[in-house]
């Protein structure tokens, strides 16, 4: 008997690039049989005639005094409709904006044919940004996500790795929920322990639910062959607000998983940013000259550091872009300690422009 997958895409609407994705996904076929969960959309919305035999639309009503993001409450309607109606041996997680490579698709062919369905394992994959824009300094800023000290995206390297409560090497390259995929039995088990933790509104819905399977005994395997294409944001104001989103859920994260030396990392590097940014601004207060000057060296300094790195000359160009995402991060951080978790209309709008 054919295995059969269940693909969850929580999607606010159906449009081109959902549409040329989803027809990357249906290349699957080919070894099991699908079927494509869409969660949300807005009324009249149809997708083609050759997706219409694959899909089951799911509708989602955001609450009266929504503040936030709701993925992850998507994810787990979504989850729930596979479970009650397709019956699934696997279940894939993705983005409307995620586009499989075929290096992506042949790793997942093969991780269906050696898997049980009843073993509590999921396989992870990671982002590369692939779209070229018209834009030098889009594309210069896409590139800095996928190279810099801190990267947005995930880089499993060239050997990948494997996570559970035995080998909890938690490093900065986490997986993503837009390249997930469960066992019959991990989909299960994440569905009776209530979901996609719908608390993390702002950010880290990724970390917060790879955490939730580690705790619960599922081993991931993070394979460098299963890489995604992504669109990133391309703009200082995006990444500005993203990197705050990323402070706030980085205090989120720590006050709920306590014990995870991913959030212990992320406490000390907001620690040292506030650190470096108070005396930054005693300094200049004391003496301007000193401090430009230092503040000049430490910019040329990150930039030597990340083409170091990541082995691209340009990336010297990254100080000035890295130290701006520092301060957000720190921003991001501090606010959440200010506001201990409660999102309001103020972090709504700082967050999300809603």
């Amino acid at each position: 008997m054919r295995p059969r997958i269940s693909i969850v895409v929580p999607t606010f609407s159906i449009d081109q690039p959902l549409e040329r994705n989803l027809e990357r996904w249906t290349a699957l076929e080919v070894v099991a049989d699908i079927s494509i969960i869409l969660v949300g959309g807005q009324e009249g919305e149809a997708v083609s005639s050759s997706l219409a035999r694959y899909c089951d639309r799911v509708p989602f009503d955001r609450p009266s005094d929504w503040v936030g993001r709701d993925a992850n409450a998507r994810r787990s309607l979504g989850l729930q409709r596979a479970l009650e109606r397709h019956s699934p041996d696997f279940v894939l997680m993705t983005d409307r904006k995620v586009a499989p490579t075929q290096g992506a698709l042949d790793c997942i062919a093969r991780w269906i044919w050696l898997a049980d369905p009843e073993f509590p394992g999921a396989l992870a994959g990671h982002y590369r940004d692939t779209t070229q824009r018209s834009s030098l300094w889009a594309n210069f800023l896409a590139r800095y996500a996928d190279h810099s000290l801190v990267r947005k995206n995930p880089d499993f390297g060239q050997e990948g790795y494997l996570l559970s409560l035995e080998n909890d090497c938690e490093g900065d390259s986490w997986p993503v929920t837009g390249a997930l995929m469960f066992t019959r039995a991990t989909a299960r088990l994440l569905h009776e322990a209530g979901g996609f933790p719908k608390e993390f509104k702002v950010s880290y819905e990724d970390y917060s639910t790879v955490r939730l399977l580690i705790e619960r005994g599922v081993e991931i395997d993070c394979h460098p062959g299963f890489l995604v294409e992504h669109a990133n944001r391309n703009s200082l104001r995006d990444f500005a607000r993203e990197y705050l989103r990323t402070g706030w859920a980085a205090a989120q994260f720590r006050r709920a998983f306590p014990q995870s030396e991913f959030g212990r990392r992320r406490l000390f590097q907001a620690q040292i940013s506030m650190l470096a940014l108070f005396l930054g601004a005693v300094l200049l207060v004391l003496a301007p000259l000193y401090a430009v000057g230092l503040g000049v060296l430490a910019l040329v300094a990150f930039g030597l550091l990340n083409a170091w790195r990541s082995g691209l000359p340009e990336a010297m160009l990254f100080g000035p872009v890295f130290a701006m995402c520092l301060v957000a991060f720190a921003a991001g951080y501090g606010l959440y300690l200010i506001r201990q978790g409660r999102l309001g209309s103020f972090e709504g709008r700082l967050l999300f422009q809603a």
